[in-house]
């Protein structure tokens, strides 16, 4: 038991919740920090003697307190988007959005280095989490076909239904294979013809081997796939390679057949929504609200409560691999001049009370 007669013993923990000021005229709703280490108080006064040197010796004859500063430094171990927003001063985290849509986007391009993905916006906004990069190319024409029927893992082997494409897709040349009607979109992407033959149907041996798991079969029709007509299809190995489809990097190969310009490249985003960005130090102040700090002991048999309205600004972070990641945060207790209790209160509200001494 905490509670011994007179006397409360405290093991305890601690949950901090927060309700921003309004944005915008918009009312916040209340959020809670998650994990925390035990908030404990800091007090600074700034206090005033008054002295009486009579007999030339000065007495503190009276005392008073001029200021009363308390803060808390929050050690936070919850880094979502709510908490890494006020540690990088910004509103509150908003919507981003990205659709799953095939885009063929010119590039600036510099031979051997590195190229972000991006749309084909005024802003030419860097995109992360590319599903497929389904080729690069030099801008000009291309020829689409829909008869590309199955596909064979294991033996690099695709067959075109009916058609004869061995002239298109003679040894070296570099066709796209787009996700449409593909049971596996992993199979999409750029191949380099190592042979072609043609008896009833098209059959191609690549280099590459598919990205998917799955063969694919019954395809013609649903399927497309473009191939050169004015326009050049790189090569997805000597002349350019990809770093990562997440973070949206493909690398330029030197010493390949692109060189410093512009290249268009063809690729499929991965559909993503949800709360994900903010604006760092969009606020430009520190973030005000209301606060109430948590003190809960014996698995939260016995809870105290500090209510204050605060200011939250961040202190430090440590991002470390070794460890729990955190933030800091200081909390400092505003008066609030207006209300009945200006520096807020605390309350016990769960548990016994100790008896008088």
């Amino acid at each position: 038991m905490s509670v011994v007669g007179h006397q409360d013993f405290w093991v305890v923990g601690s949950r901090l919740y927060f309700k921003r000021d309004d944005i915008g005229g918009t009312d916040q709703p209340w959020m809670d920090l998650g994990v925390i280490e035990a908030a404990n108080p800091s007090f600074e006064l700034e206090q005033l003697q008054l002295e009486d040197a009579d007999g030339g010796l000065k007495r503190v004859v009276d005392e008073a307190v001029a200021k009363i500063d308390e803060t808390y430094e929050i050690v936070c171990n919850n880094l979502n988007m709510e908490n890494l927003s006020m540690l990088f001063l910004a509103d509150r985290p908003e919507a981003f959005t990205q659709s799953a849509v095939e885009k063929d986007v010119e590039h600036d391009v510099t031979a051997g280095h590195l190229v972000h993905i991006h749309d084909d916006d005024a802003g030419l906004t860097e995109l992360f989490k590319i599903r497929n990069v389904l080729g690069v190319t030099d801008g000009g024409s291309l020829t689409e076909v829909t008869s590309l029927d199955s596909i064979v893992r294991s033996t690099r082997t695709m067959v075109f239904d009916g058609v004869d494409l061995t002239t298109e897709l003679a040894a070296g040349e570099v066709f796209i294979v787009h996700e449409d009607g593909l049971s596996d979109t992993g199979n999409a992407g750029s191949y380099t013809v190592v042979s072609s033959s043609f008896s009833v149907d098209t059959t191609v041996i690549v280099e590459q081997t598919p990205g998917g798991a799955a063969d694919e079969s019954g395809l013609a029709a649903s399927s497309r796939v473009s191939h050169e007509n004015a326009g050049t299809i790189y090569d997805p190995t000597d002349d350019w390679e990809i770093v990562s489809k997440d973070r949206g990097f493909i690398r330029i190969v030197d010493g390949g057949a692109i060189s410093t310009g512009t290249v268009n490249i063809i690729f499929m985003p991965d559909a993503i929504t949800g709360l994900r960005a903010f604006n760092p130090q969009e606020q430009q102040e520190e973030v005000k609200g209301e606060c109430q700090i948590f003190w809960g002991r014996e698995i939260n048999a016995a809870q105290t409560v500090r209510q204050m309205r605060i200011s939250i600004t961040p202190a430090s972070t440590s991002f470390t691999a070794d460890e729990y990641s955190s933030l800091t945060f200081t909390v400092r207790v505003l008066n609030d001049l207006t209300a009945t209790e200006p520096a807020g209160r605390v309350v016990h509200f769960k548990g016994d009370v100790p008896s008088k001494s």
